[in-house]
C-alpha cells in the first residue's frame, strides 16, 4: 500500500478546510470539534481498510479524491467511498 504525500496533503488540506469554513461561520466549538473529530476518523478507518482489508480482497485506492472525500465527509465518507465504485459498476 502506497500513500503518496499528495494524498496526505489534500487530506491535511480538508481538514483545514473544514477547521477554517467552522472558524468562518462561528461554530459553536464543539460542533467544530464533532466535524474534525469525524474527520480524522475517516482518515484513520481509510487507511486501516487498505492495511488490513488485504485479507478480505477489500481495497480502496488512496488517491486525492478518496482523501478529500474521507477528510471531508469523515465516517460517511469512507462509506461513500466504499459503496460508489459497487454502484458505478451495476
Amino acid at each position: 500500500m502506497e500513500i503518496t504525500w499528495v494524498t496526505v496533503l489534500v487530506f491535511a488540506g480538508a481538514l483545514g478546510l473544514v477547521y477554517g469554513l467552522g472558524r468562518i461561520l462561528l461554530w459553536p466549538a464543539r460542533k467544530l470539534g464533532k466535524l474534525l473529530l469525524n474527520g480524522i476518523l475517516g482518515g484513520l478507518v481509510l487507511f486501516a481498510i487498505n492495511a488490513l482489508g488485504g485479507l478480505f480482497g477489500l481495497k480502496v485506492g488512496l488517491n486525492p479524491l478518496t482523501a478529500l472525500i474521507a477528510g471531508t465527509l469523515g465516517l460517511p465518507g469512507v462509506a461513500l467511498v466504499l459503496i460508489l465504485p459497487v454502484i458505478l459498476s451495476a
